[in-house]
């Protein structure tokens, strides 16, 4: 009981202290005083360095027991986590200040005509990748202006006033929370109705199926490529990557179908094809800047790697 009470006080203080850090945070110095504070605070505590460790080792095993790089890699995760809580916050006196912090957008052909259509679905492939988050404010101000909206399939933090408080922060940029149990059906149907929806498809999964994510097995959802296939939209992977202090380059791959007209392979084997494609795609985007990806996840849990926590 003591334990559980605990737990409850660390995330009233965690809650209390995003507001606090909310009402603080402006573009200029107040900003990168928090990103110091974040950053010193992360070298600190080193949340799941273990975990980072483990999950370089198995993708850059040439660096495995160079322990100089791996703590210049972490200290490049932990910059990139605590930039990205400072530009949130900031975000939050303005949200449509995110757009001007755009600078460049690579393959901004292969959307446009979709932005003018407002009958034409999207499903958007993405990850945890440098900051999703502006990400996703950046494109939900650019379809409102087109006259739509985007939708974004979410799981809730462990914490039910963090979630709150994240989920208010993506209404407040227009962005309609999707809960990760909804059902294939709504999907499919708000898909078919034109609708643009963003999904996350870079974390672990109990069971689905076992493909590889850059160059290891783990397992994956083929939930988004059923969704595609089903719907008849196309898939679209896109990233973000921090050119400097809010300044970001959004970069979009060409769009694709999932193959419906090939006899030769099984609707399953259509599907595996298809999650694979969107595998390699944010593989590619990561491998720009490996260090932007959210390496403290444990993503390839049946590797059994040496821990799983």
């Amino acid at each position: 009981m003591s334990c559980i009470l605990f737990y409850i006080l660390i995330m009233k203080i965690a809650a209390w202290a995003v507001r606090f850090f909310e009402k603080l945070a402006r573009q200029g110095w107040r900003a990168k005083a928090e990103y110091k504070f974040f950053y010193g605070l992360l070298k600190l505590i080193r949340p799941r360095s273990e975990r980072i460790d483990l999950n370089l080792d198995l993708i850059y095993p040439e660096h495995k027991g160079d322990e100089a790089w791996h703590k210049e890699f972490k200290n490049k995760v932990y910059q990139n986590f605590a930039w990205d809580l400072a530009e949130i916050f900031a975000a939050q006196k303005d949200i449509n200040q995110v757009s001007s912090w755009v600078k460049e957008v690579e393959g901004f052909e292969y959307i446009k005509n979709f932005l003018d259509d407002r009958n034409q679905g999207l499903l958007f492939m993405s990850g945890h990748y440098c900051s999703w988050e502006l990400l996703a404010y950046w494109y939900s101000n650019l379809i409102r202006a087109h006259g739509g909206k985007l939708y974004a399939v979410a799981q809730n933090m462990h914490d039910k006033d963090l979630t709150a408080i994240l989920n208010e922060y993506r209404a407040k940029a227009g962005i309609i929370v999707l809960p990760k149990d909804i059902s294939t059906f709504e999907i499919v149907k708000l898909l078919k109705k034109g609708a643009h929806i963003a999904v996350l498809n870079d974390v672990a999964w109990t069971g689905g199926e076992l493909l590889p994510f850059l160059g290891q097995l783990c397992t994956n959802t083929t939930g988004p490529a059923t969704l595609a296939m089903l719907s008849g939209v196309p898939i679209i992977s896109v990233g973000i990557y921090r050119l400097d202090e809010f300044k970001y380059k959004i970069k979009f791959l060409e769009p694709f179908h999932v193959d419906n007209n090939n006899n030769n392979l099984s609707k399953r084997e259509r599907i595996e094809q298809a999650t694979i494609k969107i595998n390699n795609n944010l593989g590619e985007i990561i491998s720009q800047q490996p260090e932007l990806w959210f390496w403290l996840h444990n993503r390839w849990k049946l590797n059994k790697l040496k821990k799983n926590k």
